[in-house]
């Protein structure tokens, strides 16, 4: 069986080919879905293909397996301790991963399926957006604190009234600024997470995290950041 390793590249590709001779053969080719596809059409179906796990291995992936290709991607980390080797290039460590692989010694990690790749991009994306909405109105607050300006109308600028309130305020250039600011991106942000959140639940509500995270008792924490890899959490914050 023929065995191929690729160091993938942001704009190219090293490619090794391991006959089942033993023979390597090297080729470095440009991203070019139309070039590596013809490339990678020609080898026998179901060949085994290394790849690095990196950013960038979406697409590569999703071709190959079009292709009807197998693609294993590996664990960088351990992939180096396994086969550390004094030459560092593109040559060498496409040629390590296909002998690797071959040798059944190569460290794998896990491949989403397509589906479930999007959704977990569509989830860190919202996270993102909260995550900046929370800047935003940590600094806007803090802005405000250290006029020693406090809300008459409730415990928070944050509120409605509050809200109110604070575009009363009488505020001198640079405050009065941030506060216009903030005022356009704040809701702004709110639509755009209410929006994602409609589409969540529009294309998974029937997972029972979905669920969980659309509900309303449910709110977006920094535990919401760190599990963002495993299942959508926080529920939709507003501006109001």
């Amino acid at each position: 069986m023929v065995h191929v390793g690729v160091d993938l590249d942001k704009r190219s590709s090293q490619i090794a080919v391991l006959t089942e001779e033993g023979e390597i053969a090297q080729q470095r080719l440009p991203n070019d879905p139309v070039q590596l596809e013809k490339f990678f059409a020609e080898l026998p179906p179901f060949t085994p293909v290394a790849i690095e796990a990196s950013g960038t291995w979406w697409w590569l992936v999703d071709l190959l397996e079009r292709l009807g290709h197998h693609p294993v991607l590996s664990h960088p980390k351990q992939t180096k301790a396994i086969a550390a080797a004094r030459l560092k290039n593109d040559r060498v460590d496409a040629e390590r991963l296909a002998l690797l692989l071959r040798g059944d010694l190569l460290p794998t990690v896990w491949i989403p399926s397509a589906a479930l790749r999007e959704a977990r991009e569509l989830v860190r994306h919202r996270i993102q957006l909260v995550w900046v909405r929370g800047v935003i109105r940590n600094r806007l607050q803090a802005m405000l604190a250290r006029r020693n300006l406090q809300p008459t109308s409730g415990q928070s600028w944050l509120t409605q009234r509050g809200q109110r309130e604070l575009q009363r305020l009488p505020l001198t250039e640079t405050p009065h600024r941030i506060r216009e600011d903030c005022a356009t991106l704040l809701p702004t942000l709110d639509a755009q997470i209410r929006r994602l959140d409609a589409e969540l639940v529009a294309r998974w509500g029937r997972d029972g995290r979905v669920q969980r995270f659309s509900s309303p008792s449910c709110s977006c924490s920094s535990s919401a950041t760190s599990s963002a890899s495993r299942t959508p959490s926080g529920s939709p914050a507003t501006w109001g």
